[in-house]
């Protein structure tokens, strides 16, 4: 803290990892710095990004990249209405979805950039926390078999670790710039046959949903029944009403705080 001082840097604009003999070869004691600078380098593109998703519909397993973030036609009209009110900026964290009851609306005029370094609608994000050769290498590994296991759903595939190179990389360099290496696409599949179509439609459903109930979180379970229009005594029964709540309505009870969610 004294030498950032002395250095005449204000201690609240650096972040801080913890280490464990990490300038003598050890490691990180984790990844998940590396999971949010990732995610927030797609988010800021206009992505929804989620952690840890797990895409069971396509991979039939519970195997899941550690994110997987999203802009495709499916959950676009759901960002853009976020978008519009002022709720999100470009993009968001599924977390981020909850919290307007909390902090209410946090109206900014910024969008998702003109030219993002990718056009690709779902990517998928492996993070390690060291840059030794073996861990890269079984980032990669893991990368690629989550590539392959969802059948096309994933468009690129991203390693995210300190001070990496090479294609498909989410990274920084010794000075703290980001270095972002855009996916070369080499596992893309195919045309996708009528199955996998239909598998693809019940996954991107799900990420539709899971961002739905991430919303309905900022209100009280009086005003979710009121707009979803039943009184049910389930949460299956909920899931169900919830999901055929009016958008526009839901979003209009986001817009403008005071918010009526009582946690």
């Amino acid at each position: 803290m004294q030498g950032l001082k002395e250095e005449g840097q204000d201690p609240a604009d650096v972040l801080f990892v913890p280490h464990y003999y990490y300038s003598k070869g050890g490691h990180q004691f984790s990844e998940g710095i590396y999971h949010y600078l990732a995610g927030a380098v797609f988010r800021d593109m206009g992505f929804l990004v989620y952690d840890e998703y797990m895409p069971t519909y396509v991979t039939g397993k519970a195997a899941r990249p550690d994110l997987s973030a999203f802009r495709s036609r499916e959950i676009v009209g759901l960002l853009d209405g976020l978008r519009s009110r002022g709720l999100i900026t470009a993009g968001a964290f599924a977390q981020e979805l909850q919290v307007y009851g909390l902090f209410g609306r946090q109206k900014s005029e910024v969008g998702p950039p003109p030219e993002a370094p990718t056009d690709a609608e779902i990517v998928a994000v492996e993070a390690k926390r060291g840059k030794e050769q073996h861990i890269i290498s079984k980032g990669g590994h893991q990368l690629d078999e989550y590539l392959s296991q969802a059948f096309g759903l994933y468009e690129e595939g991203y390693l995210t670790a300190p001070f990496v190179t090479g294609t498909g990389v989410v990274s920084f360099d010794e000075s703290g710039g980001l270095v972002f290496v855009k996916d070369d696409q080499s596992h893309r599949t195919g045309a996708l046959s009528d199955y996998w179509k239909d598998k693809r439609e019940l996954q991107m459903r799900d990420v539709w949903m899971n961002a739905w109930v991430e919303l309905a979180k900022n209100f009280n379970l009086q005003e979710t029944l009121s707009m979803s229009g039943k009184d049910v005594p389930t949460y299956l029964g909920f899931l169900r009403a919830w999901e055929k709540a009016d958008v526009e309505a839901v979003l209009e009870g986001l817009d403008a705080p005071p918010l009526g969610g009582q946690f």
